[in-house]
């Protein structure tokens, strides 16, 4: 019988804030407002209303805080919330596992964390072991075999990594945290099936909630299976992924932490595609490169963003946010890209549509790493300038700064009529390690008609 469930287990559950280095922290608190900025951009877009609507349907109505939203239930806070993250394409990835980790651990966190009152600091440590737990699990699930077998990381990992984190702040002893993982274990589901369409996002969302799920069950005394990632007959890993890859949930545990190779994306947009606007973007900056100006673009991706965005078009919002030729076109036309350039009027305009089609070329090229893209622009005079980058701006070789994790926040906030607030959550959570209680946070992050006294 192998001990590693176990050992995963008893990290998960306890982890301290002292155990947890300082440079990881701040890496911590950098993707928790991440989380929360992508969640405000996630309330602009056009299936939001509906999924808010269905969960208030499920769960009623509630006390537990949506970001930017109404409070619902505990359980319909956290699955839109978990939805609202991941909806406009602007959340964290990992990119060796395709896993995306901010949407499915925050919303566990964060609604065990304002249902207990817990501090800032134990917060942070529980995101760590959500966080960590998340990428841990995708990278044991050997992501070149699930993946060829049609497993989206975020569905199948990610309720471990929810479960670990809401198990640490409702403060599971080893064996429970165990137990807990052992219900994620059951409930992990999601195939790229559902690319496309909105389901693939809900993959986080119900990620998200299967996390909280899984915590209080075993909270309740609830047993669940002792080997959940590696019993012979139906562990995770045997399961999903024919043994995967094993050492990987363990090895250096408490010492190398895989969450810091977690990206971040600056723009709404597919992963693979953040170094193409960032590419337009810095050529229009050096160049004063224009579509007016321009007779073609060349964009070269690495064969897997090519097959999965080259020829994607984009009849609505989500389709846009996943397609190379709209995303090249309209940021060239507009000089940015923000959720404000794939409005179905947006969508609608005729001259970046022609553009697109007949002047756009996306490439597969071999030689791109992952993440990668080059972009060249020919202008009607016959100049060319280019932009090849082997990493996107977020990437860990590339982070985010906290100021531009700020001008993330500051744009989502705007579209949801949050602008106020940003300031005040972007403080609190720059010293969330000192914030007495989480409820702090959470109440800044209620809708503008949400808050204490503001009914």
């Amino acid at each position: 019988m192998s001990d590693i469930d176990d050992r995963l287990a008893a990290f998960a559950a306890g982890l301290q804030p002292a155990d947890v280095p300082a440079s990881v922290r701040r890496r911590v608190r950098d993707l928790f407002l991440d989380a929360l900025a992508s969640a405000l951009a996630g309330r602009a877009t056009d299936e939001r209303p509906a999924l808010e609507a269905a969960a208030l349907r499920l769960t009623g109505p509630g006390a537990s805080t949506v970001i930017g939203g109404a409070g619902l239930s505990l359980a319909g806070a956290t699955l839109v919330n978990g939805y609202q993250v991941t909806a406009a394409t602007v959340c964290d990835v990992h990119r060796p596992t395709l896993c995306h980790v901010g949407p499915v651990v925050v919303p566990s966190a964060l609604a065990m964390a304002e249902e207990r009152d817990t501090d800032g600091a134990t917060l942070v440590a529980a995101l760590a072991v959500g966080f960590e737990l998340t990428v841990r699990v995708a990278r044991a699930l050997d992501p070149a075999h699930s993946r060829a077998r049609g497993w989206h990381s975020p569905g199948v990992a990610g309720p471990f990594g929810a479960a670990a984190a809401a198990g640490r702040l409702v403060g599971l002893p080893a064996a429970a945290m165990r137990d807990a993982l052992g219900h994620a274990g059951g409930q992990a589901a999601g195939t790229f099936a559902a690319l496309g369409s909105t389901g693939v996002k809900m993959h986080q969302a119900r990620g998200a909630l299967s996390g909280l799920i899984a915590a209080l069950l075993a909270e309740a005394g609830f047993s669940g299976s002792s080997e959940p990632l590696t019993a012979p007959d139906g562990g995770l890993l045997n399961a999903y992924a024919d043994g995967g890859r094993p050492d990987e949930l363990t090895d250096e545990l408490g010492e190398s932490w895989r969450l810091e190779e977690i990206s971040m994306r600056r723009w709404p947009a597919a992963s693979a595609l953040q170094a193409v606007i960032a590419g337009v973007l810095g050529l229009v900056a050096e160049h004063r490169a224009s579509a007016s100006d321009t007779e073609r673009v060349r964009v070269a991706l690495p064969p897997a963003g090519h097959a999965m965005h080259a020829e994607r078009g984009w009849d609505d919002q989500l389709a846009a946010l996943q397609s190379a030729r709209w995303v090249t076109a309209v940021t060239l036309h507009d000089g940015r890209c923000w959720l404000e350039q794939f409005t179905a009027e947006r969508l609608s305009d005729r001259t970046v549509g022609e553009f697109a089609r007949r002047r756009v070329q996306v490439e597969s090229d071999s030689s791109l790493p992952l993440g990668g893209a080059a972009v060249t622009i020919v202008g009607r005079d016959g100049r060319r300038h280019e932009s090849r980058l082997t990493s996107a701006p977020g990437d860990p070789a590339d982070p985010l700064t906290v100021r531009e994790l700020e001008r993330k926040l500051d744009d989502a906030a705007v579209g949801c009529g949050m602008a106020a607030a940003a300031p005040r959550i972007a403080a609190l959570v720059a010293e969330l390690d000192g914030v007495p209680s989480a409820r702090l946070l959470t109440e800044a992050l209620r809708g503008p008609n949400n808050r204490a006294g503001s009914l």
